[in-house]
């Protein structure tokens, strides 16, 4: 039967982990660890499993992998120095995301409402979308839905 996960110990036998750098290098080798993975996550593989290095990073100076998810504090997902990892909700995680590729007015949460011709904010909180208000000028919405977003994301909040 296949082992479910690496421990600390078995980590810190194979790797070492500079925390400052977020490095990771192979004991045996001296080479660094680790693949961009499509989504822009570093990954390695031991013992035939996959494993994503800002998960091991936690392991490795913690002692254990949180139940839900390590949130990159800056966004770069391939950034796994230790000070730029947190521990998070799935909704803390989704709050920290970067403003959508589709997005049309460049500032997150704000979109245009083309039957009352207004800027309209919107953020999402416990899995529900809230308007946060109608705005003549982007200006104005911009400032209402960073507001929001500091006060229901708290320091969750990513405004780009």
């Amino acid at each position: 039967m296949k082992k479910e996960h690496i421990t600390q110990a078995e980590l810190k036998q194979l790797v070492t982990y500079n925390e400052v750098t977020g490095v990771f290098v192979r004991i045996t080798s001296g080479h660094i660890l680790g693949n961009k993975h499509r989504g822009g996550y570093r990954t390695a593989t031991f013992a035939g499993r996959t494993y994503y290095l800002h998960r091991l990073a936690w392991l490795y100076v913690f002692g254990y992998v949180p139940a839900q998810c390590i949130d990159h504090v800056n966004g770069d997902r391939a950034d796994n120095r230790i000070s730029n990892l947190r521990e998070a909700t799935a909704e803390e995680n989704q709050h920290n995301r970067k403003v959508d590729s589709r997005n049309t007015s460049g500032v997150k949460g704000v979109g245009w409402n083309a039957h009352n011709s207004r800027w309209v904010a919107r953020v999402v909180h416990c899995g529900k979308r809230h308007t946060v208000g109608s705005f003549v000028s982007l200006d104005e919405a911009k400032a209402a839905i960073t507001a929001a977003r500091k006060q229901i994301h708290g320091g969750y909040a990513r405004h780009a």
